[in-house]
């Protein structure tokens, strides 16, 4: 009778169990889609359809879709980040053939082939335009409609003059791109780079070609139903007659699996069960599909190297704005444009050529769309970077003659001026400087003269009258800069003997007086004044080597900091107010008035509360730093100080929690916030913030580039769909020579660990980043030669040009790759 109970009770609980337990949950698979076009209906489309298939299965499938760039869904699938994928033919045809990151094939089960609907576009074939879904199409070729091109004849006659710019979507497209560029070169034209354009949706291609260009010719290359998108067109437009381009036709897009994914065999069979909500089947097989495709594949390698996907990676400033236009006419909300600016001192200047050439494509893109009103909508600075951040937020950039100012005042810093070390480093470094000099003058005279007391007689007169020389050349207003050259090593040294400049003269001036005056002592008694030879050397090589000994350890041990932060404050309340003055008399606003401020501090104090307080800012705006904390419960040890900007670009309240400080409450810490973030701590000293966070309170804050010296996530966290990352430091791979090598290897290794937050907010949101090039200046490189030498290069760069104005090959802006984001159907 007990066991049997006992049965009877484990009957029961098994039951109970299986009754609360909850229904297997569905399993999620997730899917990358390429975006082209209007990507927002696309995706929608997408949403629907999987959410169909998924319905067919029992238990229901639970797709989890991202949408990407061509290079985005390549990447996700090499990294197997993404179980299936829908790819264009140009984008199969490179999974099928390329090596991935690590040189191992990208592994994948083809599914199935999408129907393509029936064309409305007057450009398509009859057949094209036939009821029922299809699997092949072809691409056009589109003129203006007033264009003189008639024939492909007639375009490789231009073409061959230089005279054509090629309109194509993007380089892993194969109707915007690869097929046309394999017609083209079987026509015997094989453009130029700097006579292409990638516009990133066919729409754009139609739309840039009807506007025509004064410079050159435009070709458009788009798919056989584009016209559908952009039906306006359709007077403006014709197509070329290109017997080379009609005779190609194209296949279709594909569904893929990676490769060991368990589910593939299921989801081909639901695929190809699935009827659109007409009860058409849209899925088929292709029979031999590496053979199907081989051909684009054939015409990709014909391409050349364009068609690598690390190039399909890198875009130019116009194709930016292609983009954004893409985004504005595709997307429900318009596009948030965040411009983000890296720390670097000096090296930011680059920074200030590279957003004049930014504001002018915006510019152009105002005055072409202006019903779009594209413009920068966030501006995030850190270090070096803060100090260019505030005039691009209040619109100063946004003008010729602003920028024009901008590049002027930055101009106008000398490093003389910045670098102000300690009294007592000066005085070593002059000493040690006099010392040299001393030896030199000596060495010369026992060599060239042979009397003793005619030796005395000319050394003490030469050190007197160089020194008295040094002095008068001290009271001269000079800036030798660019007599120096552009080698920042010879204006370093220049610099570095600078500091000491005034203590050289006095030394020189005092030890020729004091010699002469000793000689004119001894010439009485019909003696001279003699120094020994081997006393005399040592005593001076002690001096030259001990000197620098005595300043390491007063650097190191006596002194907070290597300069004083006086400098950039000085320089910062001298250019600033006259250029926001400039710009409010440009506005017809009255100036702001220094209101009676006598000191720098005070000049930015009021600088920054009227900025503020009259609502110029006409972006929104923010500025990175780092406390030094007394106490660990004060405040976050990164903070982000913003403001909001008046220029229509209103957003919500960014997502910083406890690290972010709205600026409208305190207005007078703008420009204390502002030299905190860019003082390169501990060359410069940290910017104390009085009262804060509450009275009675103060912060030390230091360089923001400590934490966040690329502050992506600050625009991340604000809302911003696209950023344009202004580096100032070229990347360059550290040397392991020797252990000083090592050691500041893994100083820059422990650096970047603090930039993870910022790395990973890349993969969040669209961002195109512009680095320059090695060599570069380096952070204390003030000179008016080599700022305006950077300035003119970060402008080159960011359009795309050489040194000489003419147009590269290869597009500067790195677009960055990151991980799927997924949105649940």
């Amino acid at each position: 009778m007990s066991w049997n109970l006992v049965y009877l009770a484990a009957i029961l609980l098994a039951l109970a169990d299986q009754a609360e337990a909850p229904p297997d949950a569905p399993q999620e698979i997730r899917v990358g889609l390429v975006a082209y076009e209007d990507f927002d209906a696309e995706y929608r489309q997408w949403q629907r359809a999987f959410a169909a298939i998924g319905r067919q299965h029992e238990p229901p499938l639970h797709f989890r879709l991202a949408v990407g760039t061509y290079g985005d869904v390549l990447h996700w699938l090499r990294r197997e980040m993404i179980d299936m994928a829908v790819l264009t033919p140009g984008v199969f045809s490179e999974s099928l053939t390329s090596p991935g990151p690590e040189d191992q094939a990208a592994g994948f089960e083809y599914l199935a082939t999408v129907g393509l609907p029936p064309a409305v576009s007057v450009w398509a074939s009859p057949e094209r335009r036939a009821a029922g879904y299809h699997y092949r199409y072809r691409c056009v070729c589109v003129v203006d409609r007033a264009s003189s091109l008639k024939t492909a004849d007639d375009l490789k006659q231009k073409a061959e003059l230089g005279e054509v710019e090629f309109l194509f979507v993007h380089p892993l497209s194969l109707s915007g791109y690869v097929a046309p560029a394999f017609a083209l070169r079987a026509l015997g034209i094989e453009p130029r780079r700097e006579h292409m354009v990638f516009t990133h949706s066919h729409s754009s291609s139609l739309r840039l070609a009807a506007q025509g260009s004064e410079a050159r010719r435009r070709v458009a290359f788009v798919w056989d139903d584009a016209l559908h998108e952009a039906p306006e067109l359709a007077d403006r437009l014709r197509p070329l007659n290109f017997p080379q381009l009609d005779a190609l036709e194209l296949p279709q897009n594909v569904v893929i699996a990676r490769r060991g994914f368990a589910e593939v065999s299921v989801l081909q069979s639901l695929l190809l069960s699935y009827r659109d909500p007409d009860g058409a089947l849209q899925f088929q097989v292709e029979e031999n599909v590496p053979a199907a495709y081989d051909k684009v594949r054939r015409w990709r390698e014909a391409c050349g190297n364009l068609q690598a996907s690390a190039e399909a990676q890198r875009v130019t400033l116009d194709e930016i704005g292609q983009i954004l236009l893409h985004s504005a006419r595709s997307q429900p909300d318009p596009p948030r444009l965040a411009v983000v600016l890296t720390g670097g001192g000096a090296k930011c200047s680059y920074q200030v050529g590279a957003l004049a050439a930014l504001e002018e494509m915006l510019g152009e893109l105002r005055e072409n769309s202006p019903e779009d009103g594209l413009d920068i909508a966030l501006v995030v600075g850190t270090s070096g970077g803060a100090i260019n951040a505030v005039p691009v937020a209040l619109g100063i950039t946004a003008e010729a003659e602003g920028r024009r100012d901008f590049q002027r005042a930055w101009k106008s810093l000398d490093q003389r001026e910045i670098v102000r070390p300690a009294a007592v480093v000066r005085f070593n470094i002059g000493l040690w400087f006099a010392i040299v000099q001393a030896g030199v003058v000596l060495g010369i005279v026992r060599r060239t003269i042979a009397r003793p007391d005619r030796r005395a007689w000319t050394a003490s007169s030469l050190l007197a009258a160089l020194g008295l020389v040094m002095a008068l050349l001290g009271l001269v207003e000079v800036r030798p800069w660019s007599l120096l050259g552009g080698n920042h090593g010879v204006h370093h040294a220049w610099l570095w003997y600078t500091f000491g400049s005034w203590t050289v003269a006095w030394c020189l001036t005092l030890a020729g007086l004091a010699g002469l005056a000793l000689q004119w002592h001894l010439s009485r008694r019909r003696r001279a004044l003699t120094l020994p030879r081997r006393q005399t050397f040592w005593c001076l090589t002690v001096l030259l080597v001990g000197l620098p000994t005595v300043q390491l350890v007063t650097v190191l041990f006596f002194q907070e900091t290597l300069s004083g932060g006086g400098g950039m404050e000085h320089a910062l309340a001298k250019e600033f107010p006259a250029l926001v003055d400039r710009r409010l008399e440009r506005s017809g606003q009255s100036p702001l008035g220094l209101g009676g401020a006598a000191s720098d501090s005070e000049r930015l104090e009021f600088l920054g509360r009227q900025i503020l307080d009259r609502r110029q800012l006409r972006r929104d705006l923010v500025i990175t730093g780092n406390c030094l904390q007394q106490r660990p419960e004060s405040l976050p040890s990164d903070l982000y100080f913003y403001a909001h900007g008046s220029g229509g670009h209103a957003a919500e309240e960014p997502q910083y929690g406890q690290r972010g400080v709205p600026l409208a409450g305190d207005s007078r810490l703008l420009f204390d916030v502002v030299l905190g973030s860019s003082s390169i701590f501990p060359v410069f000293p940290s910017r104390t913030l009085r009262d804060f966070p509450a009275a009675g309170r103060e912060v030390q804050l230091v360089d923001g580039g400590f934490a966040h010296n690329s502050p992506i996530e600050a625009a991340v966290l604000w809302g911003a769909t696209h950023i344009v990352l202004l580096e100032a430091t070229p990347d360059q791979r550290p040397r392991h020579r020797h252990f000083a090598q090592n050691v500041l290897a893994a100083l820059s290794h422990l650096h970047k660990q603090t930039q993870l937050a910022d790395v990973r907010s890349k993969q969040q949101v669209m961002v195109f980043t512009l680095t320059p090039e090695a060599p570069h200046l380096c952070v204390l490189d003030f000179a008016d030669n080599l700022i305006d030498a950077s300035i003119q290069r970060g402008y080159r760069d960011a359009r795309g040009e050489s040194d000489d104005g003419g147009l590269v090959g290869v597009p500067r802006f790195r677009k960055e790759l990151g991980a799927p984001v997924f949105a649940e159907h």
